[in-house]
């Protein structure tokens, strides 16, 4: 959210993160705001973890 309470698009480096016991309620937020952002998205991100320094 920007600081005057607008959504403003960011990449996926500025993304909110929630656990997925949050989905319920991101899924109902997504839903009351999707007439106001049309491109709004819940993703699933899969992050591996790789040593590459060993």
């Amino acid at each position: 959210m920007a600081e005057n309470k607008a959504f403003t698009l960011v990449g996926i480096n500025k993304a909110s993160v929630y656990p997925e016991t949050e989905l319920a309620m991101l899924k109902a937020l997504k839903a009351e705001l999707q007439g106001q952002i049309s491109n709004l998205r819940i993703i699933k991100i899969t992050l591996v973890e790789t040593d590459h320094f060993a």
